[in-house]
């Protein structure tokens, strides 16, 4: 557990520390210990989630604990010696069911308020004790107030949301309700903080625009309309507040949907944040818009713009000269390159949801940037978005429609009593 937290927290710690727990191909709590508990494997497990390639020693903990506790999941022995808890068992299921790349905070967030146990939870040592500091009452009922104001906001949302998607008329577009809600469901799962309303509107609305237009615009040659109508919008504009709302616009195609939307959200960006941002949100669309024209269904820039724009929306900004880092660079290929496989995955899978083993050297490869210093300084919040992004990508990928219906219920639906 401390493994995870210093890693995640960006601080410098060697996998090596797990070779006083391991002799010969087993792992265990202490060292010189004979046996393992159900615990400490399952904090072996997380631990290893968050390898960074070339890690050897994480790679065989997490075959080994994944093993261990599969084992004892199926013969109904997921209980402890060090503790009793409310439900150890769940907790450890949804770890192993869930991998950390596709595990959305809200969703985890919304189990273990299920599986906190409160002040019941009972250590076992030389007798038994509770520790109030760790497990209590108080924890537990400010976590489910919280969680239900957070959803209330997040209805809230889901509401304006659908209202855009109306006036937008994007249902002539070919985009259903159902691809709406999920859009809206993993930004909300990802970044849920009620501050930070603006940028998940942004983020479901960029999803859906993305989705609506590589799914009507089906042609070069359409793409090709598409790219020059919208370089015609906005090179005859000034980029100053005034056209922002045009009340006399005409037409509901699909070009201006996507202006007036950019429009949209600049302005509640500038309003709520003091932030001028529609001169960047125009030049990142024309980016993607120019390879999407060029590249078609090969074009490997959504993760990008959508990170890009999450983090522009969110106050973070990056230099001009971090932008042609070599570190940053990567962060991007990385990003394109993770977020259209799995998108691609997402498309093609059936019934079984399996992830090719170059996605998760990737992965490897993408959380180590993330949470290793940059040495040219870039700011972890920038970083930390493009993995969020890929996240929900991977989570698009790995779970069933009736795994990710559940969690859309629980998170957005299901008050917490």
């Amino acid at each position: 557990m401390g493994f995870r937290l210093l890693r995640l927290h960006g601080h410098q710690v060697s996998a090596e520390v797990f070779k006083h727990f391991e002799r010969d191909g087993e792992f265990f709590c202490f060292k010189g210990q004979s046996t393992q508990a159900v615990t400490g494997m399952f904090n072996l497990l997380r631990a290893s989630q968050v390898m960074f390639p070339g890690e050897k020693i994480l790679e065989d903990g997490k075959k080994f604990s994944s093993k261990f506790l599969k084992e004892k999941r199926e013969a109904n022995e997921l209980v402890d010696k060090w503790i009793i808890m409310k439900n150890l068992a769940e907790e450890v299921a949804y770890a192993l069911d869930v991998p950390w790349y596709a595990s959305m905070p809200r969703v985890e967030t919304r189990f273990y308020i299920d599986q906190y146990g409160g002040e019941s939870d009972v250590w076992i040592g030389k007798t038994l004790y509770r520790m109030p500091y760790v497990n209590n009452n108080n924890y537990l009922e400010l976590a489910k107030l919280d969680y239900n104001n957070c959803q209330a906001m997040h209805l809230m949302e889901w509401g304006r949301i659908q209202k855009w998607y109306s006036e937008s008329r994007l249902a002539e577009f070919g985009m259903n309700r159902r691809t709406l809600l999920l859009a809206y469901f993993l930004a909300a799962a990802s970044i849920f903080e009620p501050e930070k309303s603006h940028v998940r509107l942004a983020w479901a609305k960029t999803t859906v625009l993305l989705e609506t237009i590589t799914s009507y615009v089906s042609d070069a040659e359409m793409r090709k309309t598409f790219m020059k109508n919208f370089s015609d919008y906005i090179s005859r504009r000034d980029y100053s507040i005034g056209w922002r709302f045009n009340r006399n616009r005409t037409g509901h195609g699909l070009v201006e949907t996507l202006v007036t939307t950019i429009d949209q959200i600049s302005w509640d960006i500038l309003v709520s944040q003091g932030h001028e941002i529609g001169y960047d949100m125009h030049r990142m669309w024309e980016k993607w818009l120019s390879s999407w024209h060029e590249e078609g269904d090969k074009c490997e820039g959504q993760g990008e713009l959508l990170a890009q724009i999450i983090n522009l929306c969110g106050g973070h900004w990056i230099s001009e000269d971090q932008m042609f880092d070599p570190q940053y660079e990567t962060l991007l290929q990385l990003t394109n390159s993770l977020c259209h496989t799995l998108y691609c995955h997402q498309k093609d899978k059936e019934s079984e949801s399996m992830i090719f083993p170059e996605v998760e050297s990737q992965m490897q490869e993408l959380v180590q940037l993330v949470f290793q210093k940059s040495t040219s300084g870039i700011d972890f919040n920038i970083k930390n978005t493009f993995l969020t992004v890929v996240k929900t990508y991977y989570y698009a990928a790995f779970c069933d429609a009736r795994t990710t219906n559940f969690h859309i219920a629980k998170v957005l639906f299901d008050k917490v009593i």
